[in-house]
């Protein structure tokens, strides 16, 4: 199984696309490349805010195989400023699709907090 580019990552998770990119040096030369093959960073702002007005998740969400050999740290920490050089400080999410409560929520949901009742 191959590892794949963080900068390849990074510009999926901004993009939705796989672009050839060199390997990740700075959070400025990965926008520039991105600049170069045509996601300037309005584009990448018009690309996050319609994704938001059609509920789906922004920045894309990734797979664990695609990131496998990917330090967690490092790579909400890169994406955290990349996202604040854009302006984009916010996860635009989809609403939640759950609306329906299972039994033991329910049950959950009826009880009393135990706090309240009587003591002793």
């Amino acid at each position: 199984m191959s590892v794949i580019s963080f900068s390849v990552l990074l510009a999926h998770a901004l993009t939705g696309e796989d672009l050839p990119l060199a390997e990740f040096t700075t959070d400025q030369a990965l926008l520039s490349d991105l600049d170069r093959l045509g996601w300037s960073p309005t584009a990448i702002r018009e690309h996050a805010h319609n994704r938001q007005e059609t509920a789906q998740a922004w920045p894309h969400p990734m797979t664990h195989r695609q990131m496998i050999g990917v330090s967690p740290a490092q790579w909400y920490a890169t994406l955290t400023r990349i996202r604040a050089r854009l302006g984009l400080d916010v996860d635009i999410r989809p609403p939640s699709r759950r609306t329906n409560v299972n039994a033991d929520e329910r049950r959950l949901l009826a009880e009393a907090p135990p706090h309240h009742g009587h003591v002793g």
